[in-house]
């Protein structure tokens, strides 16, 4: 049901065109060249529809919409936006050639034109002004002022026929200002007038401006298309075929360098990219998984796009799952949302950001590696039927499942001895390694160690634990992950203190004696050690760090 805002939209817009085209078609269309009629009436038709869409759907919340949306950017209506810019500028540059045998300030407006549109479309396609900060209004303006003076003295010194095109740029131009710039000035403040059951407000305002930019580039657009017919009524065969060829030149060129690159993806959706691909032509771009202070829940957004209608019944599952137990302890299902959060991917393609916490459950434990589960599915008839993967660069579980993330609850902070044993090049520490006096042979050695990170982890290393015979110097060795592997260095994150048991099993032909007992770290990908130094940075000889000593007795 639409509501009174929606209708006085579509009042704004009817009485915003209807107008402009009575006059356009009765003063400027018949005027122009057969191939001008052609382009000019094809160009305001796909105008027309995508305006009557966003019109329609501009209080609706589908992916169509997004498509439409003249006040977003990178979608369909900018790239048609850009197209007609793009144009302008091209016939201003066609023109300013044909114009050889007119007066040369003549060809230098056109030129000018050309600079200043293609910069337009430039705009349009990258949103180059809002790199600019909020001075843009003003440097935009100055321009425009430019433009129109150049225009006034173009009319003045033309002769009477051609006088209309002057004016019509002018008609464009001020429409177009007061979209692009009047009316986003006037939406700074709060306004709100109220019209009896009617009202327009600054978002109000939003759903006109661009439209008013469509019109008056269109018009501009006419105008070129209009001094085109002026310096050339009748074409050569070779003219012709550059008229015809330069929108399909131009549609390409916005196709191919309008079109974000995955580097534009990452950068909007702040997310690191992945490639998961379904057999329903969803992928998913990006991710992002947070552990909220406390470890209350989780928080996984995903960066999903799917085929224009293929949203309906779509959703996705997402589990917290225990490696070790190989079992999942917490899991929730959503239907995919075409909300607020979205960016352009490849082919203007819609990614639209999907949110979904998931409380942790009690036996979820502090500094123990958990796998976060994703599945996309589709309802039919009631039940959920898992979509197959057909491209992964994550470790997949089954057809349907991939391990999205891997993740760890932070512990609370604990108190650490107030210098630690030795500190690695990686940005960890090792402060307690309580040795017992003696053990015997072929039992069992318990051995607790306390770690400390300063910085968090980004690779897998292992420790090592070098038994050596004081007086043969025969070495015994025993590697494992410091923590075991419940929590691989990879996924260490800065704070993390924590104690782990070794649990050694000597062995039973081990030679008695006193042992010096060494350890250290290694690189789990090239076997290199880690530099390692005492707590006043002194470094150990060979990279690893004295632990005291034990005596093996017989077994």
């Amino acid at each position: 049901m639409a509501s009174p805002q929606h209708d006085l939209l579509r009042i704004l817009v009817f009485l915003l065109y209807v107008p402009s085209l009575f006059v356009a078609f009765w003063k400027l269309i018949p005027r122009l060249s057969p191939f001008a009629k052609a382009l000019a009436t094809t160009l305001l038709a796909a105008q027309i529809i995508v305006i009557v869409l966003a019109v329609q759907l501009e209080f609706d919340n589908s992916v169509l919409r997004k498509l439409v949306d003249v006040d977003k950017e990178r979608n369909l209506a900018a790239g048609l936006a850009g197209l007609q810019l793009a144009l302008v500028a091209s016939y201003a540059l066609l023109n300013a050639w044909l114009a050889r045998a007119r007066p040369r300030w003549l060809r230098f407006y056109f030129l000018g034109m050309s600079v200043v549109f293609f910069y337009l479309a430039w705009d349009e396609l990258f949103v180059v002004h809002e790199g600019i900060g909020n001075h843009w209004v003003i440097y935009y303006s100055g321009v425009g002022v430019l433009v129109v003076a150049a225009t006034l003295v173009i009319a003045r010194r033309s002769p009477r026929p051609p006088r209309i095109w002057p004016a019509c740029t002018l008609a464009g131009l001020a429409i177009g200002a007061l979209g692009a710039m009047a009316l986003e000035l006037l939406r700074w403040p709060n306004i709100c007038l109220p019209l009896g059951l009617y009202y327009i407000d600054r978002c109000l305002l939003k759903y006109i401006e661009e439209q008013m930019e469509f019109l008056g580039m269109w018009l501009v657009l006419v105008a070129m298309l209009g001094w085109l017919t002026e310096l050339a009524p009748w074409p050569k065969r070779r003219l012709r075929l550059l008229l015809y060829g330069l929108p399909i030149l131009t549609l390409l060129a916005i196709v191919n360098f309008g079109d974000p690159d995955l580097r534009s993806v990452e950068r909007s959706i702040g997310a690191g990219l992945i490639d998961l691909r379904f057999e329903t032509g969803a992928r998913v771009y990006g991710y992002q998984t947070e552990v909220t202070p406390g470890a209350a829940h989780i928080e996984t957004t995903l960066w999903l796009s799917a085929p224009l209608f293929g949203y309906d019944g779509l959703g996705y599952s997402i589990h917290l799952f225990d490696p070790a137990q190989e079992m999942a302890l917490a899991g929730k299902d959503e239907f995919v949302t075409v909300g607020a959060g979205s960016a352009l991917g490849p082919f203007y393609l819609p990614i639209f950001r999907q949110t979904l916490q998931l409380s942790l459950p009690p036996q979820a434990r502090a500094n123990r590696t958990y796998w976060v589960l994703l599945r996309l599915w589709r309802e039919q008839d009631g039940s959920f039927v898992g979509q197959n993967v057909l491209a992964s660069d994550r470790r997949r579980l089954s057809d349907t499942q991939v391990v999205l993330d891997e993740l760890v609850i932070p512990a609370d902070p604990v108190n650490l001895p107030p210098a630690p044993r030795a500190r690695f090049e990686n940005g960890s520490a090792l402060y307690s390694a309580d040795l017992p006096e003696k053990a015997s042979a072929g039992d069992t050695l318990t051995h607790a160690m306390t770690w400390h990170a300063e910085a968090d982890g980004s690779q897998d290393y292992t420790q090592f634990l070098h038994f050596v015979h004081d007086q043969t110097g025969e070495l015994w060795a025993f590697d494992q992950p410091p923590l075991g592997a419940r929590l691989p260095p990879r996924l260490w994150y800065s704070g993390l203190a924590d104690t782990e048991t070794w649990v050694i099993p000597l062995p039973a032909e081990l030679a008695p004696g006193r042992y010096l007992v060494w350890t250290g770290l290694y690189r789990a990908s090239d076997l290199e050690r880690l530099g390692a130094a005492d707590a006043d940075g002194a470094p150990y000889p060979d990279a690893r760090a004295p632990l005291g000593a034990i005596v093996i007795e017989s077994a």
